[in-house]
């Protein structure tokens, strides 16, 4: 059993010191992938904490025969759908650095990594929201087929098609800028 099913399992036992473990664990990366829809990190944040509270208050919808992370981001992915509907604004993504650069780098690598997350940021902005999801939940959160497919409602053979298109789109507009795109 995973982690995050063990936790789970402690939290539906009455541990509320579980259920605060699993926020702190998906917290940061789930107002992550909330903002690329929405856009505004404040109202991601609230978004994610909604997320929580419906986990809390509705403990036994969740289905363990899923990733804890599949169940929160189809969560997500709804209410943040819910709140454009709601708010019918268009939505663009940034090119803000939301990971800081640590470790044994040298200056010159460092630099280096920075323009090359900037530019693939900017390589995403041009593809359509649903492909940069795609690209986001198996590259980027490296979730499974299987897990991102539940998480964006599509079937297999659509999701493959989806990410397909996606990734080769993002390679076009990195090659058309002067960017090496490997796979």
């Amino acid at each position: 059993m995973n982690k995050d099913k063990e936790l789970y399992k402690r939290f539906l036992e009455g541990s509320i010191e579980a259920f605060e473990e699993l926020v702190i664990k998906h917290k940061d990366s789930l107002i992550f992938f909330i903002e690329r829809y929405i856009k505004d990190f404040q109202t991601a944040e609230d978004i994610a904490q909604e997320v929580f509270a419906s986990v809390f208050v509705f403990k036994e919808k969740y289905n363990p025969q899923y990733s804890f992370s599949t169940y929160i981001y189809t969560i997500a992915r709804n209410k943040a759908v819910d709140y454009i509907r709601k708010n019918k604004r268009t939505y663009l993504i940034d090119h803000r650095d939301y990971h800081n650069l640590s470790g044994d780098f040298k200056l010159e690598e460092a630099i280096l990594k920075k323009e090359e997350k900037k530019e693939l940021l900017y390589g995403l902005t041009a593809l359509k929201e649903e492909q940069q999801v795609a690209i986001y939940l198996v590259d980027f959160m490296e979730m499974s087929y299987k897990e991102a497919m539940k998480v964006m409602n599509k079937t297999l053979p659509q999701f493959k098609i989806l990410l397909y298109r996606a990734r080769k789109a993002l390679k076009a507009r990195l090659e058309k800028e002067g960017f090496e795109y490997e796979e």
